[in-house]
C-alpha cells in the first residue's frame, strides 16, 4: 500500500511542477545509490564469503596509533586490508 502512494508521488513529482522537484529527485537518488551500494556488498558475501574471526571471551582489541592489537601481536592498520601477509595473522 504504501509502495504504491510512494510511486505516485514519485510521478506527480516528475509530471508537475513542484518547489521541492529537486529535492525528491536528490533523495531518490540517494535511495538508489544506497540499494545499490547494498546490493554490492550482500553479493559480495555471498560470492566470497566472510571472514570471520573466532577469539577466546576476554580478548583485547586495541585500535591505536594506527596499529591493531589483538592480545599481544600487533599489525599495521593500513596492511591489514591489502596483500596477504598480513591477512594471516587473523585466520586463526
Amino acid at each position: 500500500m504504501w509502495a504504491r502512494s510512494l510511486v505516485w508521488f514519485i510521478r506527480r513529482s516528475w509530471e508537475k511542477r513542484l518547489p521541492f522537484k529537486g529535492l525528491m529527485q536528490s533523495l531518490l537518488g540517494i535511495l538508489c545509490g544506497g540499494a545499490v551500494l547494498y546490493a554490492v556488498v550482500e553479493a559480495g558475501k555471498l560470492l566470497f564469503g566472510k571472514q570471520k574471526l573466532t577469539l577466546p571471551p576476554g580478548t583485547r582489541i586495541v585500535i591505536a596509533d594506527g596499529k591493531v592489537s589483538i592480545d599481544q601481536e600487533e599489525w599495521l592498520w593500513l596492511t591489514c586490508f591489502t596483500g596477504r601477509q598480513i591477512a594471516s595473522p587473523f585466520r586463526r
